[in-house]
């Protein structure tokens, strides 16, 4: 059902995916982690020129965006206010992953934490709106969709996939408390896109597996695996 050229990483503990579209070299790279998969990935491919899309400015989201700085020709595009959030450094603690201590050890935890350290991160291309472009021959359409983040937004490639970063996490309720976020803006802005998503699209989304919005219904504010 799925592109077998679409890998896809977890970031450890908090499970939060990273999407690689590798080409003649060329890589699309949809919310880079930290990950020793991916860097493994990296290892073990020829990867020439890099173009990043981030969904959302929030640390699991961006932790590997300065290793592809640091490897290869690289091109980050966002949202404006994502721009923004990245490049302070205050933004980027990734204090959530304190929230895992019991299901993990708390050494294993703080190690984590440790490991990825403060960082601060630039873009290169920003947008408010939408922005539409191509990469390798491939159609992408993005979609600013605020109210997980002020500065989230969904990804339609090839009027196939649509990357949704946590604006949409079947069987999760959509977080809108955090900094910026806006349950008023999700719901008058974002929920209405997402609704209108018709059902042969495949959803990519920021946690959790892939699946056709066929499979998906909205109930109670979730979108629950049918």
């Amino acid at each position: 059902m799925f592109s077998n050229e679409i890998n896809r990483f977890e970031m450890d503990y908090i499970k939060s995916n990273m999407y690689l579209l590798l080409e003649n070299g060329n890589a699309l790279i949809v919310d880079p982690n930290k990950s020793s998969s991916a860097i493994s990935f990296y290892d073990n491919n020829v990867i020439n020129k890099v173009t990043v899309i981030l969904t959302h400015e929030h640390f699991d989201h961006t932790t590997g965006v300065n290793i592809l700085y640091d490897r290869y020709d690289t091109e980050v595009i966002c949202t404006v206010e994502c721009s923004k959030s990245i490049a302070d450094m205050k933004c980027n603690r990734p204090m959530a992953l304190m929230g895992l201590i019991g299901e993990y050890s708390k050494e294993e935890i703080m190690s984590a934490y440790r490991a990825i350290g403060k960082y601060s991160c630039k873009s290169d291309v920003t947008f408010n709106g939408n922005m539409n472009l191509e990469w390798n021959g491939h159609i992408l359409k993005l979609l600013a969709t605020p109210g997980h983040s002020k500065g989230s937004c969904c990804i339609e490639m090839d009027d196939k996939f649509i990357f949704t970063g946590d604006s949409l996490v079947p069987e999760e309720q959509v977080i809108t408390g955090f900094p910026g976020g806006s349950n008023d803006e999700y719901v008058n802005k974002t929920l209405p896109f997402l609704l209108s998503i018709s059902s042969d699209k495949i959803i990519m989304p920021g946690h959790g597996s892939p699946c056709k919005m066929s499979e998906l219904r909205y109930e109670d504010g979730i979108f629950i695996k049918s």
